[in-house]
């Protein structure tokens, strides 16, 4: 009979392993919910096509998921594109989250958010030369102080120079003289 007994305990203990379970779970979680998932981390530069990709995203019994909807700006509002796999191209830097919303076929949904960073396609200037080459140069008083600088866009945009005086703008061009 220890055979017997033994087989009872097992099953037993099986049907509890299946309540506790129950039990321990999120009570306010509906078992027919989707579970979204939104992919990331996502990168990219401003002006280029970022690949998004929601096929993480499951849904039970069918895992037929009917309804993609992404929020690409942090608005909280769930139409700026669609599908499981969409593409879209950021105008500017960004850096913050996206989020998708998934809805499967019994009308559920669920959302999730991934982090992007689209960087700026334009770098800055750069100063590549200045005169004087002392920060902290002796100037006599009354005597002129003459400035000069160049400066180069790694991307070949046009560059200005402008000269400050207490902040404010006192001269452009790439030579300045302090009387």
């Amino acid at each position: 009979n220890a055979a017997a007994n033994a087989a009872t305990l097992t099953a037993l203990s099986s049907a509890m392993d299946a309540v506790i379970s129950s039990l321990e779970s999120d009570p306010g979680v509906n078992p027919l919910a989707p579970t979204g998932d939104a992919g990331g981390p996502y990168n990219g530069t401003e002006g280029s096509l970022i690949n998004l990709n929601a096929i993480g995203s499951t849904s039970p019994y069918t895992n037929t998921i009917n309804a993609f909807g992404w929020d690409l700006d942090g608005g909280g509002v769930f139409t700026d594109t669609n599908g499981a796999t969409p593409s879209y191209t950021y105008q500017q830097a960004f850096e913050g989250w996206l989020g998708v919303k998934v809805t499967n076929i019994f009308g559920f949904s669920d959302i999730d958010y991934a982090k992007v960073t689209v960087a700026s396609a334009n770098q800055p200037p750069a100063i590549d030369s200045f005169l004087p080459e002392d920060l902290f140069p002796n100037v006599i008083v009354g005597a002129p102080l003459n400035f000069q600088a160049t400066a180069s866009d790694p991307d070949s945009d046009p560059v200005s120079i402008t000269w400050l005086l207490d902040g404010a703008p006192a001269a452009s061009g790439g030579a300045y003289t302090f009387a």
